[in-house]
């Protein structure tokens, strides 16, 4: 492990969506959700100062983590929508 290094990576994430990602839900690139998950949430919760979800979520080392990047969450069969957030969480 140490050769190659992390396989996931620790990255914070924001939704508009009233539905709130929960631990152990899986991360995808896309809306179709057939592709092979590239994480999954570690934590979510609503943020009343934020007015939106926010959370963390563990994400293949390969895929671009920077803020802003689109990531879709398999909530119950359904993609939400969520977006790579720099941390601290601020509006």
């Amino acid at each position: 492990v140490r050769a190659r290094g992390p396989e996931y990576g620790l990255v914070g994430w924001k939704s508009d969506s009233r539905s709130i990602p929960r631990a152990d839900q899986p991360i995808y690139k896309d809306d179709t959700l057939t592709s092979p998950p590239l994480g999954w949430v570690s934590s979510g919760g609503f943020s009343p100062i934020l007015s939106k979800a926010i959370g963390f979520a563990f994400v293949k080392t390969g895929y671009p983590v920077a803020p802003e990047t689109p990531i879709y969450v398999d909530i119950r069969g359904r993609a939400t929508h969520a977006i790579i957030s720099r941390l601290p969480f601020t509006g």
